[in-house]
């Protein structure tokens, strides 16, 4: 992450592992939107870190391969993103920054409580150490689509989840709110426990 004090692992594995215990063992977090702001949209930069540099400005942080804003309260961050400490950090006191209420269905649409992430990157579910769930837009390497092989949420194109679908295997299976948005014969699976966004339940399309 950029700034901080933080050190490797990266955001991005910590970030990935986070996702994939969240996705593959069905431990995805309530989302509560309560905690967002209402307002404009704010915009995310590409970065890359190693364990001593960053890419990112002054008083930011590279997580998931994007940077993001170093922050204090709520109110420090821009509308609809939310102020969270950084996931899997290893640093006694971890950095906090601002993440985005994003819509993991359709991670490039923007809305009145939805934040659009960039073209190409994914918008995932994940847990800080408080317990209380929230979303992140994160940089995906592939884009495998329904039901292909995953072996984490960087494999499978934005708008799907990594899910075990056996106890051997992962597929790339797509984010719903209703069977209206999975494709012929799927319908909507929701998550246990549930995943909320805002007053919808979100699934993956089975």
């Amino acid at each position: 992450m950029r700034g901080g004090g933080r050190h490797a692992p990266s955001a991005l594995a910590a970030a990935a592992t986070c996702a994939v215990l969240l996705a593959t063992q069905g431990c995805m977090p309530v989302v509560g939107d309560g905690s967002y702001q209402v307002g404009a949209v704010a915009a995310l930069a590409g970065c890359a870190e190693t364990a001593t540099s960053s890419t990112c400005a002054a008083g930011e942080s590279c997580v998931g391969g994007l940077c993001e804003s170093l922050c204090t309260v709520d109110a420090d961050c821009p509308s609809l993103w939310i102020c969270v400490a950084v996931p899997g950090s290893t640093d006694a006191n971890p950095p906090t920054v601002c993440m985005p209420h994003c819509d993991p269905v359709s991670p490039q649409r923007p809305d009145a409580t939805h934040v659009a992430c960039p073209t190409q990157v994914s918008c995932q579910a994940l847990e800080p150490p408080s317990g209380n769930g929230f979303t992140d837009c994160l940089e995906v390497n592939n884009d495998n689509g329904q039901g292909q092989a995953c072996s984490d949420y960087t494999d499978c194109a934005p708008g799907y989840a990594c899910v075990a679908t056996s106890a051997t295997a992962n597929a790339c299976l797509h984010y719903c709110r209703s069977a209206s948005d999975c494709g012929a014969g799927l319908g909507c699976q929701p998550f246990a426990p549930s995943f909320i966004d805002g007053a919808d339940p979100i699934g993956s399309c089975q």
